[in-house]
């Protein structure tokens, strides 16, 4: 049982919120923008490994080629699939994210645009790649990912318009544990009076319990799975 906070526990956050607040999107998303590849192949087997988390590895033929039996390319992340899940529940939405130069970032914003969420807020990087995750899925569909996070972690806070964005409500995804933007996130959202629903990645949660305080204090709705809460 976590220990209860001191009597003079000083929150971080304790600014005033403002008083009046016109919103012009109803969620923005923050968090990692990827594109996904799916590939499948029965060369794909699954070993049995006691050493491993779910006591099975994934295994393949080292130095072969290997023949795929499908190949499929996605658009993933969590804040681009949040934000396409809410854009498709009718929520005007935004998301901040960051992508490379290159095709695959192009791809992501077309894809975004054709679901109506706004993504002139979306940063481009001119030296990290897009990022991707490779997801290789065996003939059970027992998969592993490779995964190359690239742009997608290094979203920069100081390119991020606040004076512009007015949300409802901020759902916040896995900002590969940087410190700087969370809190960044935090103080906004308090002084917007926007409301957050926090998904915190593994980066966040093994920040530990003294700093993760504060924000559990501030958010709204934190969303977690058993593996995550019992950590």
């Amino acid at each position: 049982m976590k220990k209860p906070l001191p009597r003079k526990y000083k929150n971080p956050f304790a600014v005033s919120p403002a008083k009046t607040k016109t919103s012009n999107f109803d969620v923005l998303t923050i968090g990692a923008a990827t594109r996904d590849v799916f590939v499948q192949s029965s060369r794909f087997k699954n070993i049995k490994d006691p050493a491993a988390p779910d006591g099975l590895d994934a295994c393949f033929p080292l130095g072969a080629k290997i023949d795929l039996n499908n190949v499929v390319f996605e658009t993933g992340g969590g804040a681009t699939n949040a934000a396409v899940t809410f854009a498709r529940f009718g929520l005007k939405t935004a998301c901040v994210a960051r992508v490379g130069k290159d095709p695959g970032g192009k791809e992501i914003k077309k894809k975004l645009t054709n679901e109506g969420i706004d993504t002139s807020y979306i940063q481009t990087d001119d030296k990290q790649c897009t990022g991707y995750s490779f997801i290789l899925v065996s003939d059970t569909g027992q998969r592993a990912i490779l995964v190359y996070r690239g742009a997608s972690a290094k979203i920069d806070a100081k390119l991020i318009d606040w004076k512009r964005i007015k949300p409802e409500w901020i759902y916040l995804t896995s900002l590969a544990g940087d410190e700087t933007l969370l809190k960044k996130v935090f103080l906004e959202a308090k002084k917007s009076g926007a409301r957050i629903v926090w998904n915190p990645g593994n980066a966040e949660l093994h920040l530990g319990h003294k700093k993760l305080t504060p924000y559990l204090l501030q958010c709204d709705i934190l969303l977690l799975n058993r593996e995550e809460a019992a950590a």
